[in-house]
């Protein structure tokens, strides 16, 4: 389906204006197999293609023809063919277009001065209506791309801060706060150190042979256990123990642990505190299970019937060790003071 689209019109009704560092070199008619927006060129968002808003782009589309008074899609030269483009904006758009059999469309050329500009632009693209926004996720991944490829130094609480404002200005104060901390959650401001969310410290967990979810990698590692987080114990206590009966108390359960946030000068102190809390767990269980029974609390004690294992915490403290070759102080399972673990 080779659609009509007037040039002219769409550059009086919508003239080229970007913002500093994207560069406009011109609007053109192209055949749309000239441009590939390949879902590993969508660098910016976790889900790409999105559905609802697919369907509603083609029943504008349909309704509408192309709307003048809006940007085209936005791509630049492929650097491996420069007769073919690369589509940097518009990848939902050009999802709507392939499935309404269109062969042409209009797009706008540009250069950028820098992969930041270019990783700017991608989320300004999206903070207007009718645009599939971003999500929390979709922010994460390019701050996260930025800081990985030293686009801009995110060690710096006030370059984060920043750049959170200008990729997430359609977001309220509350939600960039929330994105700063759950990037920090992963990113620290220390070189030296490594923090962790769930799924990381899972994924480090998983990496080191530890047993993760429960279950959740017993075919491989021969344990039960969980990776837990800073805090309270009702999820670790809920979910182990229905495990533990599961499995007729066969096996103990391990409990791995990670610290939020932590810095070189609190990371020993937050441990300490973790492992209060896992202490005061089995504490607990046994005031419940003397309140049930009858029995003292010591009696209990002399049962020794208890699932949980205190199993060390996953290595954060990445200080190069000079007498160890520069490798990081730790590697692998360590006590609170950041030496091996030994059970």
């Amino acid at each position: 389906m080779k659609i009509s689209i007037d040039l002219d019109m769409s550059l009086k009704l919508c003239p080229p204006n970007y913002p500093k560092g994207v560069n406009f070199q011109k609007r053109l008619i192209l055949n749309r197999d000239k441009v590939k927006f390949n879902k590993q060129h969508q660098t910016y968002r976790v889900e790409v293609n999105l559905r609802p808003h697919i369907n509603a782009l083609k029943d504008s589309y349909t309704v509408n023809d192309f709307i003048y008074t809006e940007n085209p899609q936005v791509i630049k030269i492929d650097p491996n063919n420069p007769k073919f483009y690369i589509g940097v904006v518009g990848h939902n758009r050009d999802e709507a277009q392939e499935e309404l059999g269109w062969q042409t469309s209009i797009y706008d050329v540009v250069t950028f001065d820098s992969p930041l500009d270019e990783l700017k632009f991608a989320y300004k693209s999206n903070q207007h209506t009718p645009a599939a926004g971003s999500k929390y996720e979709d922010i994460l991944k390019g701050l996260s791309k930025a800081h990985d490829t030293n686009m801009i130094d995110l060690t710096d609480d006030d370059n984060l801060k920043k750049l959170i404002a200008n990729v997430a200005s359609n977001f309220t104060t509350a939600q960039q706060k929330t994105i700063f901390k759950k990037f920090r959650d992963t990113k620290s401001k220390y070189e030296s150190i490594q923090p962790y969310d769930g799924p990381s410290a899972n994924e480090k967990a998983d990496e080191l042979g530890l047993p993760i979810l429960g279950d959740g990698n017993y075919e491989e590692v021969g344990e039960y256990g969980f990776v837990k987080e800073p805090g309270g114990y009702k999820t670790l206590l809920h979910d182990g123990l229905k495990l533990w009966l599961r499995e007729n108390a066969s096996d103990n359960i391990k409990v791995t642990g990670y610290v939020k946030n932590p810095n070189p000068s609190n990371i020993v102190e937050k441990r300490v505190s973790w492992k209060k809390e896992l202490d005061k767990m089995k504490s607990f269980m046994f005031q419940v299970c003397s309140q049930l029974t009858g029995m003292k609390v010591e009696d209990i004690e002399k049962r020794n019937k208890w699932p949980f294992v205190y199993n060390g915490f996953l290595p954060q403290n990445l200080t190069p060790d000079t007498s160890n070759g520069g490798l990081p102080m730790e590697t692998g399972l360590v006590d609170v003071n950041g030496e091996e673990f030994k059970s």
